[in-house]
């Protein structure tokens, strides 16, 4: 895979950091990790970093979809992801594994 950073900025604050990448298999986009500092939590700057990090994906790469995953006791990733459209692809024991479709 080539991983690639994003940097979410408040202003000029470095607030998370995210990290996606490419499968070279299939062609497909994952967000490998995303974080929001824990002083900037809560405040719904989470939500509008995934909003602007999917922007620049779909913009940059021209993709169709951006896949992700998350542990299963997540509940709050669960919702944040589900609330943006992310519908879940598969599940076991310790993952859940969602897909965004992206259209024009």
């Amino acid at each position: 895979m080539q991983f690639q950073p994003y940097f979410h900025l408040l202003d000029d604050e470095l607030i998370g950091f995210t990290v996606y990448a490419t499968d070279p298999e299939d062609g497909n986009y994952w967000i490998m990790a995303f974080m929001i500092d824990k002083h900037h939590q809560n405040k719904g700057y989470g939500k509008l970093a995934m909003i602007k990090l999917i922007a620049f994906i779909k913009e940059m790469h021209g993709c169709d979809k951006i896949i992700l995953g998350h542990r299963v006791e997540n509940e709050l990733a669960a919702r944040l992801y589900s609330s943006l459209g992310f519908k879940e692809i598969s599940r076991n024991e310790h993952e859940i594994t969602r897909c965004l479709e992206l259209l024009d």
